[in-house]
């Protein structure tokens, strides 16, 4: 990890209190059947840094299935007093407000812009900040933050500055129980190898977790065709991410096939967060039946699409 220090003022205690600045409590939550269901929160406290714990059997939340959505509302009562000589920014200068989820062990990051203001606009009042991330793009645990950055050069001198973090309003990690509860990705910057390429490591598909240790979709970055995955526009996906992935899961649903039978995936009851598990629900909804290499290719090419577009 890189080591950076900044020239300029950063947002701290002292500043949020002379700000004013003021919160609701934070609402995570998932829709189920057409319901939607909210995480308790209650007890996260004040400070930065608070974690929730997002795979409970009261919940049932499955990071592959559901998206999650954040929100809350913000007031900054003395706005202005981030601009100046004693500010963020000078006094004709912009601040931006965005929100921000980031996962290292996934190495997905994606920021929502929320919006701009001047020492001249009007009051930040109960400011809806919120944003829903799709399923399947993370594992183990996420962060997401509140951020105040500069819209404008913090000085004109330094046109590069545009962009800087000046700091964080709020910030919540999102601990996942378990690792079978995401598409498992890896990433490689290697010319020589191609484009993707799928790993099967199991010794049994119903026992074994569907985790990067057992199998895995192989994403070559450096591949002249990785252009076209538009990996930088996640979590939005391609139409070609989306062929790419369709293809890695029949791949590796043709070698669980090998193992278990069409009629065992929809009626086994296997490990819950298993390689057969997932595969199961990934065909479950395959018309006709699975164990047509055909049928099956097109129903998880239809079945991929619609849980990304959905």
């Amino acid at each position: 990890m890189n080591n950076t220090i900044s020239f300029f003022k950063t947002l701290d205690e002292d500043m949020l209190l002379d700000i004013g600045y003021q919160e609701t409590p934070l609402s995570l939550s998932f829709t189920r059947d057409g319901m939607e269901r909210f995480f308790d929160t209650s007890n996260l406290g004040e400070g930065h840094i608070k974690e929730v714990l997002l795979q409970e059997d009261s919940y049932s939340f499955d990071f592959s299935k559901d998206c999650l959505k954040y929100s809350k509302y913000i007031t900054i009562q003395n706005h202005q007093r981030l601009f100046g000589m004693n500010g963020l920014v000078s006094e004709d200068g912009e601040v931006g407000l965005a929100v921000k989820y980031y996962s290292k062990e996934s190495q997905q990051q994606y920021t929502k812009p929320v919006r701009k203001f001047t020492s001249d606009s009007g009051p930040i009042v109960d400011q809806l900040v919120e944003i829903e991330i799709p399923p399947s793009f993370f594992r183990k645990n996420l962060t997401i933050e509140v951020l105040l950055f500069a819209v404008s050069p913090i000085v004109k001198e330094l046109p590069g500055s545009r962009g800087t973090i000046f700091g964080s309003l709020d910030s919540v990690r999102c601990v996942i129980e378990g690792e079978g509860g995401s598409f498992p990705i890896l990433y490689h910057d290697d010319p020589g190898k191609p484009l993707w390429w799928v790993e099967c490591n199991w010794e049994d598909a119903a026992i074994d977790p569907f985790h990067e240790d057992y199998v895995s979709l192989n994403i070559n970055r450096k591949h002249p065709d990785a252009k076209d995955l538009k990996l930088n526009k996640m979590p939005e996906v391609s139409p070609m991410m989306k062929q790419v992935i369709s293809s890695a899961l029949f791949t590796i649903s043709l070698k669980v096939l090998h193992e278990y039978n069409s009629e065992q995936l929809k009626i086994e009851d296997f490990d819950e967060g298993s390689i057969a598990s997932a595969i199961s629900y990934f065909t479950e909804n395959v018309e006709g039946s699975v164990s047509s290499p055909e049928l099956l290719s097109k129903g998880i090419l239809k079945s991929v699409t619609e849980r990304f577009e959905g």
